[in-house]
């Protein structure tokens, strides 16, 4: 199918708005150690056996992390596994209208499943201090060195800010305190990065240019041409008329289904991006013209509800 007149003149209305539309920095959520399971034996000494009771993970923050996170939870081998799905859980609560990470009060919503024994957890600048936690005389001394943000001592469970540190690679030591029995222990860590103004206005140089690509092939007709570059565009920095113009093709496509469901990705994201108010309102008033019939017509008509919803 090909677009009719009317869809392309809102093809239009939303590539022109993007000239106006200043890109604003916001922040994202990155994972960076996805949840990890794994076993450490008890902490009495038993002959014969290898598995130690400490262990570290090497931790490798992302470019402009400007604050952290991790959690963990305890549970035995006879129990079910248990992990909190911190990323889900902060991409929920991740406030991307304004410069300030996340709201304080959020940070109390995030949950982290019950532990079932108390494990220590060292968080280390250096490699040889995480590897003195391994190795046991250095442990037994006390001969190792941990920062007191981002350490928690004797709980079976935990979520810790850190944003004292943010940078660099960092030392996750982790300790089995029980002397009976081995136990598993679940892991995540998450970075929230704020990209700094050369990166914002290289990811809108790149995003800018692809977008204009996809515009073109949309143009004319070359609607799979059109999805590759808007995706493109999309990758380097989220815009919501690039998305909307993705969006366009695939309902060119016949896939009205797909073409729906981006749309609405598209209007929850253009809501949050400046001129906003613009762009909405003259994709509303040019889907009102629309004259479309059968399966495209009630595409389009799903497409202004979702846009009344977003102006409200």
């Amino acid at each position: 199918m090909k677009l009719n007149k009317i869809v392309l003149i809102l093809l239009l209305y939303v590539s022109y708005g993007v000239h106006s539309q200043d890109i604003k920095k916001e922040i994202e959520v990155v994972s960076v150690l996805k949840n990890k399971t794994f076993y450490l034996r008890q902490s009495k000494v038993v002959r014969l056996v290898a598995k130690t009771p400490r262990t570290y993970f090497e931790i490798q923050l992302p470019p402009n992390t400007i604050q952290w996170f991790y959690s963990y939870t305890t549970f035995f081998s006879d129990e079910t596994a248990k992990k909190s799905n911190l990323e889900f859980q902060l991409k929920k609560i991740v406030d991307s209208s304004n410069n300030n990470i996340i709201k304080a009060k959020s940070i109390s919503s995030i949950k982290t499943p019950k532990g079932s024994t108390p494990i220590s957890v060292y968080l280390m600048k250096n490699k040889t201090s995480a590897e003195s936690i391994v190795e046991s005389v250095s442990f037994i001394k006390g001969d190792f060195k941990y920062t007191e943000q981002g350490t928690s001592l004797e709980k079976a469970e935990g979520f810790l800010k850190i944003d004292e540190i943010t940078s660099g690679k960092l030392y996750l030591s982790f300790v089995n305190l029980n002397k009976k029995k081995g136990i598993n222990i679940s892991v995540e860590v998450v970075a929230i990065t704020h990209p700094s103004n050369a990166d914002v206005l290289k990811s809108q140089k790149s995003a800018l240019h692809y977008g204009n690509e996809a515009k073109a092939h949309l143009n004319k007709g070359n609607y799979s041409e059109s999805i590759i570059y808007g995706e493109m565009s999309f990758k380097a920095y989220k815009l919501g008329w690039v998305q909307a113009n993705i969006a366009l093709a695939y309902l060119a496509l016949d896939e009205n289904e797909k073409a729906l469901s981006i749309f609405k990705e598209a209007t929850n994201l253009m809501v949050r991006q400046p001129n906003s108010a613009y762009l909405l309102d003259q994709i509303y008033n040019t889907l009102k013209t629309n004259t479309s019939s059968s399966e495209e017509f009630d595409t389009v008509e799903n497409m202004k509800t979702l846009v009344e919803l977003s102006r409200q």
